[in-house]
């Protein structure tokens, strides 16, 4: 017994004495600055050193933070990315039947949520294939047309659907008119 508590106490102290040697930890470093001018000619003071460019328009050139050189979207090329956004989004949703939408119950949970509706988003094109066919049968469901009514949207508005375990969750997009 005693054999055996001194062999793993031995192996512990070797361990521990060989790990800091292969442990990698982060260096650790402190800045001590100079009274006067330090090697090369610096202050050291704790103020970052100024631009060259005086630019701070947030244009081609300027310092970092603002975007730099990468000018900024057309409002074109922002309709454009979110329309891919929002298109590929509601591309990824099953496809609903018509028969499940007809029997949805009246007593289930609808809930709305607007797809791109803010700002650029108004005046993107959003597919609403996947609804499309469902109109009828959601215009005749109480349910999802007095949810879709409390949100201030139409039957029209629905751009995607998605119905299970007696919830449904309508996805809407009102473009500007």
């Amino acid at each position: 017994m005693l054999k055996t508590t001194l062999v793993a106490l031995s192996l512990i102290t070797a361990t521990l004495l060989v790990a800091p040697a292969t442990l990698v930890l982060p260096a650790q470093a402190s800045v001590v600055g100079c009274d006067g001018p330090c090697d090369g000619g610096e202050d050291g003071s704790s103020q970052p050193p100024t631009s060259s460019q005086e630019d701070d328009s947030g244009g081609h050139g300027g310092p970092g933070g603002n975007g730099g050189d990468i000018a900024p979207l057309s409002t074109d090329e922002h309709i454009s990315r979110l329309e891919k956004t929002c298109n590929g989004a509601l591309q990824k949703l099953a496809k609903v039947p018509e028969s499940l939408v007809k029997s949805f119950s009246p007593e289930g949970s609808v809930s709305v949520i607007a797809v791109c509706n803010s700002g650029l988003g108004h005046k993107a094109e959003i597919d609403g294939s996947q609804a499309l066919p469902l109109q009828n049968s959601i215009a005749a469901n109480p349910a999802m047309l007095d949810a879709l009514q409390h949100q201030g949207f139409h039957v029209e508005d629905v751009v995607g659907i998605i119905v299970a375990n007696g919830m449904a969750t309508l996805y809407v997009h009102k473009g500007i008119a």
